[in-house]
């Protein structure tokens, strides 16, 4: 049973469709930790760095892309992506491949960060 409850928004894409988040990794995350309430004023907002719905709401701002732009940290709070850069605990780098959705690929790139991982942990021994 989850106890913690959040606020969210959802925002749109870039061209203003509705975000499809019902398969997305960050959603399963929430709902499995979390009892979430979808608002107009959230606490968090969950969107595409090519949509402009950071402008509108005053909270903590969540952007998810796999497209080829740097993000603005003056702009959004936490920021997943594929660029390579560093910026404390505000950025996350997500391998681009992990945005592909068949299950088959989801169990390799388990398969691959894993073992990416243990390379890392052991080079130092």
């Amino acid at each position: 049973m989850v106890d913690k409850k959040i606020r969210i928004k959802w925002g749109t894409y870039g061209n203003g469709s509705p975000a499809d988040y019902s398969d997305d990794p960050i959603y399963l995350f929430l709902k499995d930790n979390y009892e979430i309430e979808f608002c107009d004023d959230p606490d968090y907002l969950i969107c595409d760095i090519a949509s402009h719905d950071d402008l509108k709401y005053d909270c903590i701002k969540i952007i998810s892309t796999i497209e080829n732009v740097v993000p603005d940290f003056s702009r959004y709070d936490y920021v997943m992506g594929f660029d390579y850069i560093i910026f404390g605990d505000r950025y996350q780098r997500i391998p681009l491949f992990s945005s592909y959705k068949s299950q088959i690929s989801i169990y390799f790139i388990s398969l691959i960060i894993y073992i990416y991982h243990m390379s890392l942990i052991f080079s130092f021994f």
